[in-house]
């Protein structure tokens, strides 16, 4: 009987392992995304907006890396476009193609990180304009602030899942370490606990530091 029931909590340990590993994947596969947005919605009016450049977002770091930019915009006509520049010098300058909602370039910074800023060119021959959204994104870049959120994320779940598996699979030595804490109303207190910290973290986990939305 004592055989099969080691036997038993060697294979629940195995699925517990194996569920934490699955989990730390998950919370871990986005370690070298890089994603910025910033909402922009200006609508260019011939009557309104004279012919000219104009800033889109506000400075903006790059680490070294391949990014795509991406532009989404309402305009049936040629005669606006987009800038990148760097150090008030243009890098990049091009026409949006007519009668679509997206344009996507590709950019890339070499080596030291590129202070950047993005904008709009517009002529007021080409009618009603507006520019919805710009978006830089990349699939692998390496991100100090990316490093330290995944790695604060990994040992508090790391910890989490000790502590449930201690509770689970060694419950004879749990109780023999809390001692009187560990009744089932302390347990239920502990429980609480533990959700308010993972429901406090959320927010630092998704925080704007290098995932950002304006």
């Amino acid at each position: 009987m004592v055989n099969g029931k080691n036997k038993n909590r060697k294979i629940y340990l195995t699925v517990y392992l194996f569920l934490f590993i699955i989990l730390l994947y998950a919370a871990n596969q986005d370690l070298f995304v890089f994603f910025d947005s910033y909402t922009i919605n200006r609508t260019f009016e011939p009557q309104i907006d004279p012919k000219g450049s104009f800033v889109s977002t506000p400075p903006i770091t790059l680490k070294k890396g391949n990014y795509q930019i991406i532009f989404d915009y309402i305009g049936n006509n040629r005669g606006t476009g987009y800038y990148v520049s760097q150090n008030n010098q243009l890098v990049v300058q091009d026409e949006f193609a007519a009668n679509s909602i997206e344009e996507i370039i590709e950019y890339r910074v070499e080596n030291k990180p590129e202070q950047i800023v993005i904008g709009t060119t517009y002529d007021p021959a080409a009618g009603i304009f507006t520019l919805k959204k710009i978006s830089i994104q990349s699939e692998h870049v390496v991100l100090r602030e990316s490093f330290f959120r995944h790695a604060v994320s990994t040992i508090f779940f790391f910890l989490l899942f000790l502590l449930i598996g201690w509770r689970l699979f060694y419950s004879t030595s749990w109780c023999k370490f809390w001692g009187k804490y560990s009744t089932p109303v302390n347990e239920r207190i502990l429980i609480f606990l533990l959700a308010l910290a993972a429901f406090s973290y959320y927010p630092f986990y998704f925080d704007k530091a290098f995932l950002r939305t304006y």
